[in-house]
């Protein structure tokens, strides 16, 4: 089963490419200046998928708690045209992760969006961190996507959870889902 899994995420991870490379065509990416700061705001249209499609097709899956936020700015918009882009890095400290398959203390995941030496990239459609929040990440890695060679959270927002009073809270459950249901959900 295993191999079976490993296989079917290599083929997916590739299809991902491909349409993630495809869908940069589709973003909407629109800079505004300000006397105090360039504004870019990235929009797009994704596909929903189900927190198991999103655990299935995942790398990893991973449990911790963000320990470091790093925001930094790419102005030559090496991924995004000519535009300056502001990426977050979000450093976990991993207390488990539910694949088995990832062995480090830490992770580091690259979100799209931050204000940083006077630039500001919005994105509705990724993830955003805040110090010392428990959360359940969705893993992805493709050296080809707009996140560049870096990890990733797969399927943006719907691939971070909040863990928060024993409850997971993220897209698929706005309102919260029992810790050990939503764990026993993504490990069938």
């Amino acid at each position: 089963m295993i191999y079976i899994r490993r296989k079917n995420s290599i083929v997916f991870t590739s299809i991902m490419a491909i349409i993630a490379i495809i869908s940069i065509a589709s973003l909407s990416i629109d800079t505004t200046y300000t006397s105090h700061r360039v504004v870019t705001t990235v929009d797009g249209l994704q596909d929903p998928f189900s927190v198991e499609e999103i655990a299935d097709r995942s790398l990893y899956i991973i449990k911790g708690t963000v320990k470091d936020i790093k925001v930094f700015v790419d102005e030559k918009g090496e991924r995004f045209g000519d535009k300056p882009i502001v990426f977050t890095d979000a450093v976990i400290a991993v207390e488990e992760d539910l694949t088995g398959k990832y062995t480090e203390k830490e992770i580091t995941v690259r979100t799209l969006g931050g204000i940083s030496e006077g630039y500001e990239t919005q994105s509705f459609m990724h993830p955003k961190f805040e110090q010392n929040e428990q959360v359940v990440l969705f893993v992805g890695y493709e050296p080809e996507s707009e996140m560049g060679d870096n990890y990733f959270v797969y399927g943006n927002n719907m691939g971070k959870y909040l863990l928060k009073d024993g409850v997971a809270i993220g897209s698929d459950y706005p309102e919260g889902l029992n810790e050990t249901q939503f764990f026993s959900n993504i490990r069938q």
